[in-house]
Parts: structure tokens; C-alpha cells; sequence
């Protein structure tokens, strides 16, 4: 299915080298079976995903941001296949849905390979999808929304994956996302694109952002381009993910990218619109998909309750300020 390692998005950190099954897409298979599941809860409630699908922000292509993520997972849940799909830039402002319905076969490849050889001992919804921001958003719904039979050279191994994903997702994780169609909000999300910790590169790349971001809004505002009003809507249809996946949304007030209250918006829309559980878990300080370095107990205890949730047909709710809730964790139907 896949060539051998081709790059360390792990870089030497134990889990093992990921597959580069090419175009931004990587594999990491489960650990040895001798691996003990670092478990933050008293008692196993339900059987671990299968398989995790992590679709990361514009700019979550770095090393250091996106192993904290897979790193998590593959502590909690060793035995458990992780599929990376990392977001680049052309994705957003450049790539045709075509085009990136395109990029994504390999890992339409994987999911059939996965799913179709755990079939039998499969417990259900077992398939956890976790994205982030916008740019994981659209990844997301371009690959649930790729049909190999409009791409002359899908093979037939690919046919029927994303039904196999619809048939067995059990919880969709939206970390710091959707928010609105603002022109300031698209350029700070623009901007975690580029490097930190290289002043010059962000100096020089900063207008190159700001005037791509500048034609991309005007275009959207004209209606020539689909825009982040398009994106709700798209992610409130039940053709996306089904109706039946259960939805944990995570968010920040110190967001500048994302505001709390449009997250909130659309939880809601999403309870009333879909009829499916639906959690919320808010943050106080944390930037635009740092959720988890202001507090990565609370962060991963709200994904694994989450998940547990699902078969216990309850979800978790930790809205504190904005609807004048306590700001603990509560269960949720």
C-alpha cells in the first residue's frame, strides 16, 4: 500500500517511523502488542478506535505541532491505526476541490486497507475523526466527500471508502473551528502558516500572505470563490459525516483566529440541525489550535469522554462563561 518511510514526522519519539504514503499524507501503525495504553481513566469503557483520522490546521505541517497530537493518541490508544493529513497552503488558496479530492487517493488507499482488514473484529463505530481550524475542516470534507469513480486513476481498491468511514465514525473532534468569513480572521489564520521561530521569513512572507488572503476574501465576497459561510453549511450537512457520528467541539476565548462564539453557534446548530450528541469543552487562554498547551489533562480527558461517550449515549458540555454555566464537566444527551 504504501513505500517505505520517507520522512519523521514522529522524529525519533518512540512511536515508530510513520508510512509517507506521499502528498502530505502519513501512516503510523499500531505499536507492539506489548505496548500498555496510557489510560487518564479509572476503567476501560468502551474498545479503542480502529482508526484515528487527524486532518491538521494550515500551518500544523511543522514536526513539533502535530506530534503532541498523534503522540497523545498513540499513547491512549496504542493498538490503533493514525492516519495524518496534513494541511498546506495551496490547499486553501490555490488546489480545485478536484485537486485535492485528487491529493487525498492515498489516503483513501489506507482507510479501505484499515477498515476492510479490521472488519471482523470491528465493534461498531469504531473510526474517530479529529480536525482542526478551517484548513482541517476542508481537508475533512474533500476526503468524505472524494468519489474514486470521478478520478480515472483511482483503482478499484478505493472504492467504497469513504461508506466504510460513514458506517463505522463514531465521533468527529472539532479543535478550534468553524469560525467566521472575516477578513482578519483568515489573515491571522494565514499567518500560523508561517515559521515562528524565523522572524525574517515571517517579515518577508507576512504582505505575501496578507495580499493572496486580500484576493482569496475579495473573490469569496463576490461569490467566485466558496467561502467559510460555505464551510458551516457544508459540515451541518448530514451527507458529510452522517448524522450519526457523535460531535465534541473545543475552543478558546483567547483565540484571535476563532471566536468562542461562533464555535458555540454552530454546536448548537449542529445539536438542533442533526439530532446527534453533541460536546463542548472551552479554554480560557489558549491560541488558535494550542487548545492542548494551556492544558493537556483536560484536553485529552475531554477527547477520551468524548469517545466513551459514544457508547454510553451521553456527551460532555464544559461551556463555562459563554451560556452562564459553571464551567464544569457535566454529561450531556
Amino acid at each position: 500500500m504504501a513505500s517505505a518511510a520517507r520522512s519523521n514526522p514522529s522524529n525519533a519519539t518512540g512511536m515508530g517511523e510513520p508510512l509517507d504514503l506521499g502528498n502530505n499524507i502519513f501512516l503510523y501503525r499500531p505499536a507492539s502488542a506489548s505496548v500498555s495504553p496510557l489510560n487518564d481513566r479509572e476503567e476501560d469503557i468502551t474498545p479503542a478506535p480502529t482508526l484515528v483520522i487527524i486532518c491538521t490546521w494550515l500551518g500544523g505541517a511543522s514536526t513539533p505541532r502535530v506530534h503532541k497530537y498523534v503522540a497523545g493518541y498513540r499513547a491512549r490508544y496504542p493498538q490503533t491505526y493514525i492516519l495524518l493529513l496534513r494541511t498546506v497552503f495551496a490547499d486553501l488558496a490555490f488546489r480545485s476541490f478536484t485537486a485535492l479530492r485528487a491529493r487525498l487517493r492515498p489516503a483513501r488507499a489506507a482507510i479501505v486497507d484499515i477498515l476492510q482488514k479490521t472488519a471482523a473484529s470491528s465493534s461498531g463505530r469504531d473510526v474517530l475523526l479529529h480536525v482542526f481550524s478551517h484548513g482541517g475542516c476542508n481537508t475533512a470534507l474533500q476526503l468524505m466527500a472524494s468519489d474514486p469513480d470521478d478520478d480515472e486513476d483511482d483503482s478499484d481498491a478505493t472504492t467504497g471508502a469513504i461508506a466504510l468511514v460513514r458506517a463505522r465514525l463514531g465521533l468527529v473532534v472539532f479543535d478550534s473551528c468553524p469560525g467566521d468569513a472575516s477578513f482578519a480572521h483568515a489573515y491571522q489564520a494565514a499567518l500560523i502558516s508561517l515559521p515562528a521561530n524565523r522572524p525574517l521569513v515571517r517579515a518577508l512572507g507576512a504582505p505575501l500572505v496578507g495580499g493572496t488572503v486580500a484576493v482569496i476574501h475579495a473573490l469569496q465576497s463576490a461569490g467566485a470563490m466558496r467561502s467559510v459561510h460555505d464551510l458551516r453549511r457544508d459540515l451541518l450537512n448530514p451527507a458529510a459525516f452522517g448524522p450519526a457520528p457523535a460531535r465534541l467541539y473545543l475552543y478558546s476565548r483567547g483565540d484571535a483566529v476563532v471566536a468562542a462564539a461562533d464555535v458555540l453557534a454552530h454546536a448548537d446548530e449542529t445539536r438542533r440541525g442533526l439530532g446527534c450528541r453533541v460536546g463542548i469543552v472551552g479554554f480560557e487562554k489558549a491560541e488558535h489550535c494550542a487548545l492542548i498547551l494551556e492544558d493537556k489533562e483536560k484536553y485529552w480527558k475531554a477527547v477520551q469522554e468524548a469517545w466513551e461517550a459514544w457508547e454510553e449515549s451521553e456527551m460532555i458540555q464544559h461551556v463555562g462563561k459563554d451560556v452562564g454555566e459553571s464551567g464544569e464537566l457535566k454529561a450531556m444527551l
